[in-house]
C-alpha cells in the first residue's frame, strides 16, 4: 500500500519546490479595506500573513516569499508560504470561495520541514475556512492533523490564519 502513496508524496513535494521557485506574488495594495477585529484575526486586511502553530511551534511566512498559482491539471489553487527557516505550509484550494472546506484531496494543507512532507490529504482530519474574498485577496483560517508516509509520523496544526493574501 505504501507504493502508492510514494507516487503522489514525490509529485506534491515536486509541486512545492517548482511552485516556490516559479511563481510570482501579486503585488500588495497598501490601502486598508476595513477595520481588524480582535475577536476573529483573520479580519485584519491590513496587513498580508499566514501563520499557524506547528506541534506548539510557531510559523510565521515570510510574506515577500508567499506564492499563488493555479494549477490546472489539478484545477487547485496552491499558495505556497515559506518561513525563514526553512519550512513550508501551502494550501491547496478547490475554490476561492468563502465557506468551510474539509481537509481532503481538493482541499490540502501541507506542511515540509526540510525534506520531510505531512500532508491531510490520505486521512483528513481538518478544516480549511475562507472568511473574505475581496479584491482578489482571500482571508480565512485553517487546521489539521497531518501524516508522513515516512517514519517520522504526524504533526498538528492548528491557529492556522491566512490574511489578506493575494492571488
Amino acid at each position: 500500500m505504501k507504493k502508492l502513496y510514494f507516487p503522489f508524496l514525490l509529485f506534491l513535494t515536486s509541486l512545492i519546490i517548482v511552485t516556490a521557485h516559479s511563481c510570482k506574488k501579486e503585488k500588495q495594495d497598501d490601502t486598508p479595506e476595513e477595520t481588524i477585529d480582535q475577536n476573529n484575526p483573520a479580519s485584519d486586511s491590513t496587513q498580508m500573513k499566514l501563520t499557524a502553530t506547528v506541534d506548539g511551534n510557531p510559523f510565521a511566512a515570510d510574506t515577500n516569499s508567499i506564492n499563488y498559482n493555479f494549477d490546472a491539471d489539478l484545477g487547485l489553487h496552491v499558495f505556497t508560504a515559506p518561513d525563514n527557516s526553512g519550512h513550508i505550509i501551502t494550501l491547496m484550494l478547490s475554490s476561492l470561495t468563502p465557506g468551510t472546506y474539509e481537509v481532503d484531496f481538493d482541499n490540502v494543507v501541507i506542511y515540509q520541514n526540510g525534506t520531510t512532507v505531512y500532508t491531510g490529504a490520505f486521512n483528513p482530519q481538518g478544516q480549511i475556512v475562507i472568511t473574505k474574498n475581496q479584491n482578489n485577496k482571500i482571508s480565512g483560517t485553517y487546521h489539521a492533523e497531518l501524516f508522513d508516509f515516512g517514519t517520522a509520523g504526524e504533526v498538528s496544526v492548528t491557529d492556522g490564519h491566512f490574511i489578506h493574501v493575494p492571488y
